[in-house]
């Protein structure tokens, strides 16, 4: 199979636990794309506010919940399977740019994890 971005360079993919969806961002990072892998297209794309770059992204467990992670060290929620895809943001304890996010989800409540530059990571939820 083979999906095309044409968009530009692919920055980050990541798989949904719902199945036939991924998700990925390309340059220039604005967007997150739901791509369903079954039918070759984008279902629906996730737009960073501001024109900021996301840096990374993660999915909860049920595939209900993006979380995008930004270097100004915010993150944004987007519930992606609902029609209105309206964003929630969140601001990180990090100083320095956030730089990666990782995920734990058991089905009854989230963990977050950030790390930053400096070598900082904060752990939340």
């Amino acid at each position: 199979m083979i999906l095309d971005d044409s968009v530009g360079a692919v920055k980050r993919l990541c798989y949904s636990p719902l199945e036939c969806h991924m998700m990925s961002i390309s340059g220039p990072g604005n967007f997150v794309r739901v791509w369903n892998t079954t039918s070759y297209v984008v279902e629906k794309v996730l737009e960073a506010d501001n024109g900021r770059e996301i840096q990374n992204i993660a999915i909860t467990q049920d595939g209900m919940v993006v979380i995008g992670l930004f270097e100004d060290n915010k993150i944004t929620l987007w519930a992606t399977m609902t029609d209105n895809c309206v964003p929630k943001r969140r601001t990180t304890p990090h100083i320095k740019g956030v730089t990666t996010i990782a995920l734990h989800d058991d089905s009854n409540e989230w963990c977050i994890a950030t790390a930053d530059r400096d070598g900082v990571i904060n752990i939340w939820n």
